[in-house]
């Protein structure tokens, strides 16, 4: 092993987290590897509830235990990666848990690619037991271990610490302590930047679980911290100019923040940094990237006041920036959330869709409609998302909406539908509820013909 002591050192901050720590520290521990090559190092930062004399139940030659005054997430780990005696290097939070090939399928990534410096894993959601995939990795991320070339695939970014890096040791990269928004993202860039690759393991699995007790997951925006992950991003478009990996960068963590109404702090003057930010990236760039939703691409696109226009072409939806167009048709969401009897049908739910107006009443239905103001508090309005209430009064009859002709898709118990299946268009936008309809639908949704005195209208906008 020449300089190194062991294959792997693990790093992991324990703070509060007597519940899972067993678990996170076991999965490490009875890897399908030598163990005797892996080193663990677990920091104990400030924890006050049994933490600690859960680690020291597992103190042995390999195990290094450190004691240490509460100082924050990014500082432990750098008093880790300083510890670090393994020739790669390997973070792990303490509530979250691996594989047990981790080891195995890493090791043989990094020894058969010595051009990269750092190994992405399969980051999977555990909660309650249920596993689901991250949105990235389990729908645009290649299916086989890879090498990202990030300026082949600048949409493949990493930004959340289910990675491992190669021990530098002399010139090895550390958490930026006085962030704490993006601090794992501005750590992964900069060791990606420097080769513009880095590999992909999806069969080595990273198990994240959401506990408001762990010490990555628990925050609140403030100045100071609003001011670290600007003055990070306006560094990178300084140093780095057009890189499109550096752009989805930004698009990315517009996405969630947006998303949590973590974009500003209650400074309304702050939106104007992140305008400033913006004008880095072209229209083309947001529209182009894949996992951006319809309503966070309409907010960042009102964010730049940028003009755009919406085309309807043949069943299709597109939005069309200078010379660019991109299709949107399967972004267009329609959801049924509970269907009902109140005297007459209703059935509500949610959908997205630049509508023109907001209500519509006849003598035959009503369709009440909401907008979503989720993202308010980060200083977007206006956004294209709705609830809905549709109240069918007469059956049959014809009802001619302001809606386009589109494919949405239907969700309805967490399986989709083309809403294509089960309407009926007629003389353009208006569509005639009938028997029909509604057989369909039930049939699609529950799988059996099942015959109800009351009728649904469904449309295609």
């Amino acid at each position: 092993m020449g300089k190194y002591l062991y294959d792997f050192s693990f790093v992991v901050p324990v703070y509060n987290c007597e519940k899972y720590i067993s678990e996170c520290i076991e999965s490490i521990l009875k890897q399908k590897y030598d163990t005797d090559r892996i080193q663990l190092i677990l920091i104990n930062d400030g924890s006050t509830d049994n933490s600690l004399e859960i680690c020291n139940n597992y103190k042995r030659d390999n195990v290094i235990i450190i004691d240490q005054k509460n100082k924050g997430v990014s500082f432990t780990r750098n008093t880790g990666i300083k510890k670090s005696s393994g020739k790669y290097i390997a973070f792990l939070d303490s509530d979250d848990f691996i594989s047990e090939n981790y080891c195995k399928e890493v090791f043989e990534c990094f020894e058969k690619n010595q051009e990269i410096d750092l190994v992405a894993t399969n980051l999977l959601n555990y909660n309650a037991g249920k596993i689901t995939g991250h949105f990235r990795y389990s729908k645009i991320y290649p299916k086989e271990n890879s090498i990202i070339d990030i300026n082949k695939a600048p949409s493949l970014i990493q930004t959340t610490i289910n990675v491992c890096i190669r021990n530098n040791i002399k010139d090895q990269a550390l958490f930026d302590y006085t962030m704490k928004f993006s601090e794992d993202e501005k750590f992964n860039t900069e060791i990606i930047l420097k080769t513009g690759k880095y590999g992909y393991c999806p069969n080595a699995k990273y198990y994240y679980r959401k506990s408001e007790s762990s010490i990555t997951k628990v925050y609140n925006i403030e100045t100071k911290e609003f001011q670290s992950y600007t003055n990070y991003y306006i560094e990178l478009f300084k140093k780095y100019g057009n890189n499109s990996y550096v752009k989805n960068l930004f698009l990315n963590t517009l996405r969630w923040r947006i998303n949590e109404s973590k974009l500003i702090t209650c400074n309304n003057t702050d939106i104007n940094v992140i305008k400033k930010i913006l004008k880095n990236i072209n229209g083309e760039d947001i529209i182009k990237l894949e996992y951006l939703s319809l309503p966070i691409i309409f907010s960042i696109l009102e964010l730049k006041e940028l003009k755009y226009s919406i085309i309807y072409d043949q069943n299709k939806f597109i939005i069309s920036i200078g010379n660019t167009q991109k299709d949107f048709t399967n972004k267009c969401h329609f959801s049924i959330s509970k269907l009902s009897y109140d005297k007459v049908p209703v059935i509500q739910g949610k959908f997205n869709f630049p509508l023109k107006n907001l209500e519509y009443r006849t003598n035959s239905f009503e369709f009440l409609i909401e907008r979503i103001n989720l993202y308010e508090a980060s200083g977007i309005k206006n956004v294209f998302e709705y609830n809905y209430t549709l109240k069918i009064k007469k059956i049959p009859c014809e009802v001619s909406l302001d809606f386009i002709e589109n494919n949405f898709n239907l969700k309805y118990k967490n399986k989709s539908y083309g809403l294509k299946y089960i309407i009926t268009i007629v003389n353009n936008h208006k569509i005639l509820i009938n028997k029909i309809t509604l057989q369909k639908l039930f049939l699609l949704l529950y799988g059996v013909g099942i015959y109800f005195n009351y009728y649904f209208i469904f449309f295609r906008s």
